[in-house]
């Protein structure tokens, strides 16, 4: 039985093996723009965790 990721390598017995998949040009795009914005919150989110950790961060004062 192969499991398959997001990007259409199969996961099985402990190797990967790339496979070749075919999406319009649309979905190529729409999916390339999801990838770019989690790769941008994932570095907002360390640079802030980062912050955190070194006391740059100080509570709202309201």
């Amino acid at each position: 039985m192969a499991f398959y990721n997001i990007w259409g390598i199969i996961i099985s017995s402990g190797f990967f093996m790339a496979e070749t998949i075919t999406i319009s040009k649309t979905e190529y795009d729409y999916l390339k723009k999801k990838a770019d914005f989690a790769d941008d919150v994932l570095c907002q989110l360390e640079v802030s965790l980062e912050d955190i950790q070194a006391g740059r961060i100080r509570p709202a004062s309201h």
